[in-house]
């Protein structure tokens, strides 16, 4: 009776391993740049939606509230310009008892989600709250240094030395912000910043904002309300506007030095002419300030997700920031 021959089969010698190992590196080396291309757009289109949200919430916010936006002012500010308490929402104890909420919690409600008294944007469930964070922000890693400055009305966390929270997109102070009794913009009472805005009505040498007043703002359209904002590059500036750290975009103070004949006050192109603002821009682009290259920029570092006033949301490349308006006035050319 014959038995089954059996096969016996040799392993791989070292130069097949050394060209299947070699074959992989070399796929691993084409796909990997196409697979961060692909993560990072999708962080793209996620930090789009989130711009996308908050400006909705805003206009339904908006809606039920006299046609105003939440404040980034100070709570004494909101309760001057509001004594009957029906532009804004505030707290009715706890621990900043009867305050204003910050322009970010205020929202909450139109998230989804009902805050109590001693509660913020930050105590929201996990999926609501990740819509104030931009996925390709590096300063969100969850550490109690993350994030950005917000000055007004937070509640803070106890491990939270920094004064920094967890949110990557700025707001318009130009519209967001209240005046004072001398119409005087102002995040806070006297002496904290002013805030002067380009094209606004002129009062005691300063222009005035919106005042909250969102269905007031001009060309809505092209008026930026929140957008990817903030570097936390040092740049030893006391205001908090002019802060790299700090969620605010403005037009505040700007003049026609250094902006090119023709061009308009009003845009975000006409901001970044003045390194005092400049340097929030989380972007890298070649003949813009020098601060904005060393600074830790988001989306490939061309672009930045902007939601206009209108709720519409879009990328914007830096050579269309010219239609993209700070001022809700209507526009100053330099002569």
């Amino acid at each position: 009776m014959q038995t089954a021959s059996r096969i016996v089969r040799g392993g791989f010698t070292l130069v097949e391993l050394l060209v299947v190992i070699g074959i992989i590196a070399l796929l691993i080396s084409i796909l990997l740049p196409a697979l961060n291309n692909v993560r990072e757009q999708a962080s793209a289109l996620k930090c789009l939606s989130n711009v996308r949200q908050l400006g909705m919430a805003t206009v339904m916010f908006a809606q039920d509230h006299k046609g105003y936006m939440p404040t980034c002012s100070d709570d004494s500010l909101a309760k001057f310009n509001d004594p009957r308490k029906i532009k804004f929402v505030y707290r009715n104890s706890g621990a900043l008892g009867g305050s204003v909420f910050d322009s970010y919690s205020s929202l909450a409600p139109y998230l989804g989600t009902k805050l109590g008294d001693n509660n913020s944007f930050m105590n929201l469930p996990n999926g609501q709250s990740k819509v104030f964070t931009c996925p390709s922000d590096i300063w969100q890693d969850g550490s109690s240094s993350a994030g950005y400055a917000i000055v007004n009305n937070v509640i803070a966390p106890a491990n939270d030395p920094m004064g920094y929270f967890p949110v990557s997109y700025g707001v318009n102070a130009d519209i967001a912000c209240l005046s004072d009794q001398y119409h005087i913009g102002r995040m806070g009472p006297p002496p904290a910043d002013q805030v002067s805005v380009s094209g606004g009505p002129s009062y005691n040498g300063a222009n005035e904002p919106l005042n909250c007043q969102l269905n007031r703002v001009y060309r809505a359209s092209e008026v930026l309300m929140y957008g990817d904002c903030c570097t936390r590059a040092s740049n030893n500036n006391n205001s908090i506007l002019y802060r790299n750290d700090s969620l605010y975009y403005t037009t505040d103070y700007l003049t026609a030095a250094g902006v090119p004949s023709g061009k308009s006050l009003c845009t975000l192109e006409s901001t970044l002419k003045y390194s005092y603002l400049a340097g929030k821009l989380p972007i890298k682009a070649t003949g813009l300030p020098s601060q904005i290259a060393g600074n830790k920029a988001r989306h490939r570092g061309d672009r930045i997700n902007i939601v206009f006033c209108d709720g519409h949301a879009e990328g914007v490349l830096p050579q269309d920031y010219g239609r993209v308006r700070i001022s809700p006035y209507p526009e100053v050319f330099q002569p």
